[in-house]
């Protein structure tokens, strides 16, 4: 399953690549800015402050210990004190991800790469609430809670965008 989805990711990006070239020839870069949708009591959308570059999926590699969410419209990512309990998701492009604090603590979620998605802010994810994001193109989003974690250490995941097939 890993590698018919890393094998579409490839394909995909190699479609993007070739569909990105512009009328006199040069190549444009794929655009990876993401739209966001912020939910807790109203929904908003949001384009993120800067555009930074996800990782792309073509590239990355998905780990054993990811959970395969792809095909799922809306997806929940439980937030419990000090731990995002599905760590790594894989889901499909267009896929709404929400964050559910069930822990006692406040948290947020804070994009590893500066403006890949709008981050959560601390008074959007506190105990027993809700935010999220959609992620509509393939990329690997890595984040984190900047109360509890860093990006490499401590509380902290990934989402996984596969294009839709």
């Amino acid at each position: 399953m890993k590698r018919l989805l890393v094998l579409a990711m490839a394909v995909a990006t190699l479609a993007t690549a070739c569909s990105s070239t512009g009328s006199n020839g040069t190549s444009a870069a794929p655009s990876t800015t993401a739209a966001t949708t912020t939910t807790t009591t109203t929904t908003t959308t949001a384009a993120p402050a800067t555009t930074a570059s996800p990782t792309t999926t073509a590239t990355a590699q998905i780990p054993d210990n990811a959970i395969d969410l792809t095909g799922r419209a809306k997806v929940t990512i439980d937030v419990k004190d000090d731990a995002f309990v599905q760590r790594v998701a894989v889901v499909t492009a267009g896929t709404i991800v929400t964050w559910s604090n069930q822990g006692l603590n406040a948290h947020n979620v804070i994009p590893s790469i500066e403006g890949a998605f709008v981050p959560i802010p601390t008074d959007k994810l506190g105990p027993g609430r809700s935010a999220s994001r959609t992620f509509p193109s393939s990329g690997d989003f890595p984040y984190y809670c900047s109360l509890h974690g860093t990006p490499r250490h401590g509380m902290n995941g990934r989402i996984i965008v596969v294009p839709a097939v």
